[in-house]
């Protein structure tokens, strides 16, 4: 992407003479936050993925077409470690999402600069 450009936009307070400098910076933060955004490139990592086991079973209530999951190991330990799985998952979810709104605000303000 940075390599193959035909050139650099003079955005305003820019000049010829900084424009390249200060267009890399622009491109390199917005795929920084594109990136971040997508579970496959993000840099946070949910350390409580390979310690929590999600061994479970479900159970169907009589007459209804629902149920409920539970667990089998249902030790407090066990519970602990859902649970900070849990939370550790919605940090990162806010991350990414937060990394994506960022991402597509700077493509929103520059797209008509972005012509190769």
């Amino acid at each position: 992407m940075l390599e193959n450009r035909n050139g650099s936009p003079v955005l305003d307070g820019w000049t010829e003479g900084d424009c390249h400098e200060k267009w890399t910076k622009v491109l390199k933060e917005m795929l920084y936050y594109f990136m971040q955004s997508t579970e496959q490139h993000c840099s946070e990592v949910n350390e409580y993925k390979d310690l929590v086991d999600f061994d479970s079973y479900f159970v169907p209530c009589e007459n209804r077409n629902y149920g409920t999951m539970h667990y089998k190991d249902t030790s407090a330990e066990a519970e602990e470690l859902r649970d900070k799985h849990y939370r550790r998952s919605k940090e990162i979810d806010e991350y990414r999402a937060t990394n994506h709104k960022k991402a597509m605000e700077m493509l929103s303000k520059h797209y008509r600069h972005l012509w190769d």
